[in-house]
């Protein structure tokens, strides 16, 4: 296939023509005279020369019949042949130019008219003849002439598909200097280059194009067409900057040149390809402004992609959603304008929208290149309006679908990652992180195998979460912030499997960074763990230092608990009480989660020291906890706090809205099997009644207790002996003295068991039985003499007291008589 080679101008086949010379000869004269050779040759010269080519043909064509062996018949024949060729008298042209050949072979210009000839056998596609004319003019003293038949040479051999051979013969043209008498030079050195890019050798190319672009002596066809080609390899090489250097120059050059239109929308893609949207939106708006522009699909397009560029997506929205709805429009760019309008969308939050036209783009396209971006774009659409169940699965669509190197990869897996996440679906978050840190090419493979820890230890499975954050340290040691974040996770996971002697470890290397923020922090956890692994005394130094930093307010509650758990622990109560009671006065709402078991020991402390305020603060601040263990051991202690403090009805209170809510089914428990009975509530409530004087209550809930089932033998101790009280009072002893005695003869209860001793005492003196009141009392004391002593100088017992007086050493009594 030949190289395209642009039309060879008049002037230059005028100039073809003036190659073979022309001789002044005076005018004919009329045909009435009788005219003279001289006078011939001058008339048809004068026709010549005002261009009445077909009356000057006639005349030449008369000169050469009536005077075939004139000196001058050469010349006028020569002149009859570019009359002919000048009218488009082809065959009769060809058929001048053999008679002359023939007739004056040895002529210079039967020489020369081989150039004419081997031009109408080339037009009439007869190649190798119209070569063989051209190839006589190789030799050809005048380097015009012989440039001239080597340039159509070269075409004969494009056209007869000897390309190498063609391009070699313009080669050797193209390559000599350009200057004014050799117009072809330039003309071969195009089609050398033309030649090149057929053969994708683009940069050997543009070399050749820029010298026809920037050299004198190109005409002007060839110079616009190289520099559009030479701008056009530069653009294609991303060297933007250099080509709309070129395109305006052509522009200045030509401005209503052939590629005038091209260059100008290509000088638009220039700006904008290097980021310059600004000057691309000037020029494209210039254009647009123009009255015999039309509708262009392609600037129209880099014009809205330009104010896209420029964040101005709601000017750019209506741009694309014309070039989309134009029929004009190709198909291809149809699509891209319809892409670019979920971009606006999206970027204008445009929520609602960006879906709708995500999914009918998606159906329309559905196997774009660009569909995944779509599909992601639909997701973070759904991601912004908080539909994270909807955003998952265009966001997993636009993972499946995405091919090669996506832009969107990373973000769109830290979108779906996010919407699991928020979902609850840590695990499945986990697994997706996890395996983007295991990738190649992956940003930054650290942090995704520390989102991954994250996402595992919200899930739960610590185990995991742990080889995750293990992998970051192991894996990834220069990343210094991924690196600390998975240290700070450690200690906290390894503290919560109680594995702390690594959480102390991993501390201690936190605290030797010299790059670590919020040493405070640490050394109030150092503190913690040593606590827990008993290293009290280390733990109360780590806490001193905690609260002696400077940023200690921070971790001011939790330093002071375990801190005052360390002076418990070490055997300073009284330390440990003044400073747990700096937590106590803080907000309840600022009070870290302690431990409950810590919080119920100090609450017994205060309480056994008299200070109930504080043992009540710790009960009612455990009442908030969510485990239904701790509520009700919370509930129970507060009723015994406020019965000391002898709120009676604030603990009646108390105790009947927990009833309520174990009834109703309102606390949870751990193990519900093995949860509490309500009639362990009823047993304490049942005594509140007693001493509040309701004693219909409080039989009625001592009934209730004793006729539980699997309930504990203290709690029926407590009923047994309020039964017996009441009834006592209300002088029924014989009814009250099974309760009294079964106090403490099935029990041993610290409390109720001496209670029902006394009790069964009284009773026994009422229905006259002093000798078994005088055994119990015998009892009481040898079992429980801190209570004996306490009621030794009750009316009841005091005159028993005074029978039982120890022995003083008397012979014992003469026995009774038989």
């Amino acid at each position: 296939m030949s190289p395209c080679l642009p039309s060879i101008p008049k002037t230059a086949l005028l100039a073809l023509a003036l190659l073979l010379g022309a001789v002044s000869l005076p005018a004919q004269p009329t045909k009435t005279d009788v005219l003279t050779p001289e006078e011939q040759i001058q008339f048809a010269e004068g026709n010549f020369q005002r261009k009445f080519y077909d009356l000057a043909a006639k005349e030449y064509r008369y000169f050469v019949e009536k005077y075939p062996d004139h000196e001058l018949a050469p010349h006028a024949m020569f002149r009859l042949i570019v009359c002919l060729r000048t009218l488009g008298r082809t065959d009769e042209t060809f058929s001048a130019i053999n008679q002359f050949q023939a007739k004056w072979a040895d002529h210079e210009y039967a020489t020369r008219l081989f150039l004419w000839k081997g031009e109408i056998l080339f037009n009439q596609e007869r190649y190798d003849t119209a070569a063989a004319c051209f190839k006589r003019l190789l030799l050809n003293e005048d380097s015009k002439t012989q440039e001239t038949a080597q340039y159509f040479l070269a075409q004969c051999y494009g056209k007869e598909g000897k390309n190498d051979l063609a391009l070699q013969t313009y080669a050797t043209l193209g390559e000599k200097p350009f200057d004014a008498d050799h117009i072809y030079r330039p003309y071969a050195l195009f089609a050398v280059a033309v030649g090149h890019q057929q053969k994708d050798q683009f940069a050997e190319a543009a070399k050749l194009f820029q010298r026809l672009a920037t050299e004198e002596h190109v005409p002007d066809p060839v110079r616009e067409e190289a520099m559009y080609r030479w701008a056009e390899y530069e653009f294609s090489q991303g060297k933007h900057e250099q080509a709309a250097r070129i395109y305006t120059d052509l522009l200045a050059r030509y401005p209503d040149g052939v590629f005038s239109r091209e260059a100008g929308k290509r000088l638009i893609w220039a700006y904008y390809s290097l980021g310059n949207y600004a000057k691309a939106i000037e020029l494209a708006r210039a254009w647009l402004e123009k009255p015999d522009r039309g509708f262009d699909y392609e600037l129209e397009y880099v014009y809205g992609a330009s104010l896209a560029g420029t964040e101005s997506y709601a000017e750019a929205l209506p741009v694309f959603r014309k070039i989309a709805a134009r029929p004009q429009t190709p198909a291809e760019y149809a699509q891209m304008a319809r892409f670019q309008e979920v971009v606006c969308l999206l970027n204008l939050r445009q929520y609602d929208d960006t879906i709708t036209a995500a999914d009918a783009y998606a159906i329309t396209y559905p196997k774009a290149a660009d569909v995944a971006t779509v599909y992601a774009f639909g997701g973070q659409a759904y991601m912004a309006k908080e539909k994270y169940a909807e955003a998952v699965p265009r966001l997993r669509k636009a993972l499946d679908t995405a091919v090669g190197q996506w832009p969107y990869y990373e973000s769109t897996n830290l979108f779906l990652a996010e919407a699991l996440d928020k979902l609850g679906r840590h695990a499945e978050a986990a697994v997706l992180q996890r395996k983007l840190a295991d990738e190649k090419g992956i940003e930054n493979p650290a942090y995704f195998l520390l989102k991954a820890g994250e996402s595992h230890e919200k899930a739960g499975d610590t185990a995991a979460a742990v080889s995750d954050f293990e992998g970051v340290l192991k894996r990834f040691p220069d990343q210094a912030g991924e690196v600390k974040s998975a240290m700070f996770h450690l200690t906290q996971l390894y503290a919560e499997r109680k594995e702390y002697p690594r959480a102390e470890t991993l501390i201690q290397d936190l605290l030797a960074r010299p790059d670590v923020t919020g040493r405070s922090r640490l050394l109030a956890f150092l503190g913690f763990v040593c606590y827990q692994q008993d290293k009290f005394e280390e733990a109360k130094q780590h806490l001193l230092a905690a609260l002696a930093a400077p940023e200690a307010a921070s971790v001011r509650a939790n330093a002071d608990f375990y801190l005052a758990g360390c002076y418990l622990e070490l055997g300073q109560t009284d330390e440990a009480l003044r400073v747990f009671k700096e937590v106590l006065s803080l907000p309840a709402d600022q009070r870290p989660l302690f431990p409950a078991d810590l919080l119920f020991r100090l609450d017994r402390l205060y309480y056994e020291r008299g200070q109930y305020a504080e043992s009540e603060t710790i009960v009612r601040w455990l009442l908030d906890r969510d485990q239904g263990e701790t509520v009700y051991q919370a509930s129970l202690r507060l009723s015994d706090i406020l019965v000391a403090q002898n709120k009676l009805p604030d603990a009646q209170e108390m105790l009947e809205i927990l009833l309520k809510r174990l009834t109703a089914g309102e606390i949870t428990f751990a193990d519900p099997a093995n949860a509490p009975m309500k009639e362990e509530v009823r047993a304490v409530l049942g005594e509140i009644y007693y001493r509040l004087g309701k004693n219909d209550l409080a039989v009625e809930a001592m009934e209730s207790v004793l006729n539980a089932e699997g309930l504990g033998v203290e709690f029926k101790t407590r009923a047994r002996w309020i039964l017996a009280e009441i009834l006592l009072k209300e002088n029924h002893p014989q009814q009250a003295l099974p309760y009294a005695v079964k106090c403490f003869v099935l029990a041993q209860d610290p409390v109720y068991s001496p209670r029902g001793m006394y009790t069964a005492i009284r009773a026994f003196l009422a229905i006259g039985s002093e000798e078994n009141a005088l055994q119990t009392w015998r009892n009481l004391k040898a079992t429980y003499p801190a209570f004996a002593a306490q009621i030794r100088g009750e009316a009841a017992i005091a005159p028993l007291a005074a029978k039982d007086l120890p022995e003083t050493g008397a012979a014992e009594p003469p026995p009774k008589p038989e």
